[in-house]
């Protein structure tokens, strides 16, 4: 049996060349994100903070704290502090909401306008007494 060293050399150089090129990726990676990796290192030092916060009220509250309460405290505030209009509902509270606001409609269905003088019917919606109706 003749061992082919040519083919050996050859195979052993592309062998070498895939991993500079797989190491070199993974160095400039990093750059290709540039800011993103930045901002995200600072998402999760600021999400370490939350924790550091989370662990020393559950440690050394006068009283037992109750974990998801403390979570679900957590997520309304960062939700609320967005916007006056941005709030969090936990899911028994969103199921709720979800039963009150979907399925039911009351009023004749038009859209209508007010913008100077009297109201204008712009027109009907569809599926409603007034599209049935015209």
């Amino acid at each position: 049996m003749r061992i082919d060293t040519d083919k050996m050399k050859q195979g052993l150089w592309t062998g070498l060349g895939a991993l500079a090129g797989f190491a070199a990726g993974l160095t400039l990676l990093p750059l290709a994100y540039g800011a993103a990796d930045s901002d995200i290192t600072t998402a999760y030092h600021e999400l370490d903070r939350f924790g550091e916060a989370f662990s020393v009220a559950r440690t050394h509250y006068a009283v037992a704290t109750d974990d998801k309460l403390m979570v679900e405290g957590a997520i309304n505030g960062m939700m609320s502090s967005l916007d006056p209009h941005s709030s969090y509902f936990d899911p028994k509270t969103f199921a709720d909401m979800q039963v009150k606001t979907e399925g039911q409609y009351g009023g004749v269905g038009l859209v209508i306008s007010a913008e100077a003088g009297p109201i204008k019917v712009i027109s009907p919606i569809d599926d409603t007494p007034a599209a049935k109706a015209n």
